[in-house]
């Protein structure tokens, strides 16, 4: 029942019970003038259902003729309202009740009026047939109830006020009449709704409105005052019982297969998001545009994720991943689904039944759902791109890992050949010249182990930012390391050997620097030797004055032998042909790593090629998939036309969803090529494969439950449809007013006919 912010609870509850009052006697005699809840002050304004309730509640004495068709003018709505009001006003007069009541409040729909009105009858057709000893009909009916109720515990009837809101009460007199309806013995005062069980009376735990409760009571009195009809009102209790009961069930069935896909979500939630306290850097200000979608009990910061120490536990989440991608994900999609189909279904159930309908809590409604659902799936692209990332991360780590380890190879060669030469070279040193000769090349050697020690230490920086870069590290990382530090203790154990031999080669220069200078010493005497020779020529009697002739002759000898040296240039290590080669070596590897980063440039081509194809066709059925979605909603909501043109509305939005079938398997093809060539299509539409057949699927739902409901309203309207009696009467009404008998109202015409029904038409709104 909608009622406007003006009404009172005890008018909700008191209009609730009256409707229920007239039903009960309307539905008796014809089904078709039921009350609707919220209906009843406009229930009355042609008259027709206040003479129906008016004959059933006088066992279906005739109030004489009147006014049954359809569309009725207001002179004769007033006739037939008069013919109803002179049973009322007559028994007003008779109690001595100066209250008059009039057509034109009725047919205006006064509620103050028609409730009053109602209240009339019930005291005339109910009240006043209730009699218990010399008392009045209300102090009958108070009297009979604690009669019946004396003796049940929690239960004091003392009036028709709040000893009925725990609904104890209500109970005892049923266990009295019939005690195998329900077990009193169960019942507590403190559960107040159960005890009451229909939903209607439930608002009497707010605060009960003593007509309401004698309107209930003088029910319970009529149905149990002759005991023969007691079966039958058991079967009417047992069967509204049984309906609450199965409503109940649905909605328990609903709330609980709604709260556990919402548990699911959470869970992926969850398993998506890691805490973190670093919150900065590009990703965190591209995150803090969704954060607001999260609740605030799960602090999720997507700045970082632990996917484990290496490629095998991130292949292992990889897998994980695409399983609830693949699988988990459309499962609970099509769950979600079904979840949303039958809360739709218990409120049209509930709306068919004339019942209340299913309020439901905020975090219960199938749009939280869906918010809900959303942030899961923002939180998985999120989610996606960073394990895609740490996985590409893995492969540029095993990649450069590689470079490190062959580049590494190179200096360990070179170390192991120079220790080679080094052991084998037996350096023959003859004079200063060739000491210096052999210190000049020691010193190249040198040279070149700073030049591969820098290299080293530049692959070793390269290897530790890469054990740095984050928790999950490639296993080829730790173990290039392991080798990097071999080498590194390879080469500084080369390092002691070249400074030792330096320190030799050094000496030597120092010894040859020394016989340098005896060999001057030498050339010196030999001059003297040669003044010495010319001497004796002349004078051969003179005697020769010399320390020692070996010593003479050994001077000769190490003066030839010097000048008989021949020794190769020691300097060069590497000839001209040498150098040829490694330039070519270099070329060819140019040529090589142009070819390479060709073909790559050609595949990352062709890559985006089938991007572009998967995100031209998701972006297309999506545009047509909400527009379609948007407007099969809306045909629902607002039910314009007549149900004929509203089922050919469907018709045509079932042909349009067939002609978008190619739409959906464009994207399944275009998803199909990006799987086959390996591409991820993470983040290029706002939706998945699995999403694209739970939509299609869901707006193909949503169309045949909406033929099948208009379908339904086509049946009851053809019941009610005019008949051919109907259509002569409503003909010749309108040629009473169709002066001029063209079959046309002209606007005096149609002016005539609007005056005659009380409303003011202007002239501008005729033109």
């Amino acid at each position: 029942v909608t009622m406007s912010d003006k009404v009172a609870p005890w008018e909700v509850m008191q209009m609730k019970t009256f409707t229920a009052f007239a039903n009960a006697y309307i539905m008796g005699k014809d089904k078709k003038y039921r009350i609707e809840n919220g209906e009843l002050p406009q229930a009355f304004e042609n008259g027709v259902r206040l003479i129906v309730l008016i004959e059933a509640l006088m066992g279906g004495a005739s109030l004489g003729k009147y006014h049954t068709k359809e569309n009725l003018m207001k002179p004769l709505k007033i006739e037939n309202i008069n013919i109803g009001l002179k049973v009322v006003n007559d028994f007003n007069q008779s109690k001595g009740i100066k209250l008059v009541y009039g057509a034109e409040a009725v047919m205006n729909g006064n509620r103050t009026e028609v409730m009053g009105l109602v209240w009339i009858l019930i005291s005339k057709f109910l009240l006043e047939h209730i009699s218990e000893e010399d008392s009045s009909a209300k102090e009958a009916l108070l009297l009979w109830c604690k009669r019946k109720t004396e003796g049940y515990d929690g239960c004091k009837v003392v009036d028709f006020g709040t000893c009925w809101q725990n609904g104890m009460a209500f109970c005892a007199l049923l266990h009295k009449h019939r005690p195998d309806l329900l077990d009193y013995s169960s019942l507590s005062p403190a559960n107040a709704a159960d005890n009451l069980e229909v939903e209607d009376m439930t608002d009497m735990t707010v605060k009960p409105d003593e007509k309401s409760i004698m309107t209930y009571l003088m029910f319970v009195w009529k149905v149990f005052a002759s005991y023969k009809q007691v079966e039958v009102a058991g079967r009417r209790i047992q069967k509204f019982i049984k309906t609450e009961k199965h409503n109940d069930a649905l909605k328990k069935s609903y709330e609980a297969s709604a709260k556990e896909l919402m548990a699911w979500i959470n869970e992926m939630l969850l398993l998506m998001t890691t805490d973190t306290t670093n919150r900065s850097g590009p990703l965190w200000l591209v995150l803090t545009e969704i954060q607001e979608y999260f609740p605030t009990t799960q602090i999720a910061y997507f700045h970082t994720a632990d996917f484990g120490p290496n490629e095998d536990s991130v292949e292992g989440v990889y897998g994980k991943h695409g399983i609830f991608k693949n699988e988990d994900k459309p499962t609970k999609r099509n769950e979600m689904t079904d979840v949303q189909s039958s809360v739709s279904f218990i409120a049209s159930k509930l709306l068919q039944e004339g019942r209340p309908p299913y309020e439901l809590a905020e975090d219960m409604t199938t749009e939280f759902m869906e918010k809900l659902w959303k942030q899961m799936v923002d939180a998985e692209y999120v989610f996606e791109d960073l394990l895609q990332g740490t996985i590409t991360q893995l492969t540029k780590q095993s990649a450069t890992m590689n470079s490190i380890i062959a580049m590494l190879e190179q200096c360990r060669n070179w170390i192991t050949d120079t220790n080679a030469i080094l052991d084998k070279t037996v350096v023959e040193v003859l004079s200063v010249a060739d000491a210096a000769h052999a210190l000049a090349q020691h010193e190249l050697y040198q040279e070149a182990w700073a030049q591969n020690q820098s290299k080293l230490d530049k692959l070793k920086r390269r290897q530790q930012l890469l054990a740095d870069s984050g928790n999950c590290i490639h296993t080829s990382v730790p173990k290039g390391g392991e080798e990097l530090a071999g080498a590194l203790e390879a080469s500084h154990s080369l390092e002691s050997k070249l400074a030792s031999r330096k320190a030799a080669l050094t000496a030597e220069l120092a010894r040859q620097h020394s016989l340098d200078a005896q060999r001057l010493q030498w050339a010196k005497k030999a001059e003297d030797f040669v003044l010495w020779v010319e001497d004796i020529k002349e004078d051969l009697t003179m005697p020769i004055y010399i320390e020692s002739g070996g010593e003479v002759d050994e001077l000769i000898a190490a003066l030839e032998a010097t000048m008989q040296d021949k020794v190769p240039n020691p300097y060069a290590r590497f000839s001209i042909v040498d150098l040829e080669e490694k330039v070519k070596v270099v070329e060819q590897l140019i040529a090589d790593r142009s070819a390479q980063l060709q073909a790559e440039k050609d595949l990352q081509k062709s890559n985006q090629e089938l991007r572009d194809n998967y995100l031209k066709a998701a972006e297309a059925y999506v545009e047509w998939q909400t527009d379609l979605t948007q407007r099969i909603e809306k045909g629902a909501k607002d039910a314009s036309g007549t149900l004929q043109e509203q089922l050919e509305q469907v018709d045509k939005l079932c042909e349009e969803l067939q002609g978008g079938e190619p739409k959906k398997e464009a994207v399944l093809v275009a998803n199909s090529a990006l799987l086959e060539n390996s591409v991820s299509a993470k983040s290029l539409a706002a939706v998945s494969t699995g999403d694209v057949e739970t939509t299609f699927n869901l707006m193909r739902r949503m169309l045949s439950e909406r033929r099948d409901l208009i379908n339904e309203e086509l049946i009851k309207e053809n019941a009610l449809a005019v008949s051919d009696e109907q259509l002569e009467e409503l003909q010749e009404l309108f040629k009473t007013f169709d002066k001029d008998g063209d079959e046309h109202l002209k606007s005096f015409e149609f002016k005539a006919v609007m005056q005659n029904m009380d409303i003011e038409v202007k002239e501008e709104d005729l033109q």
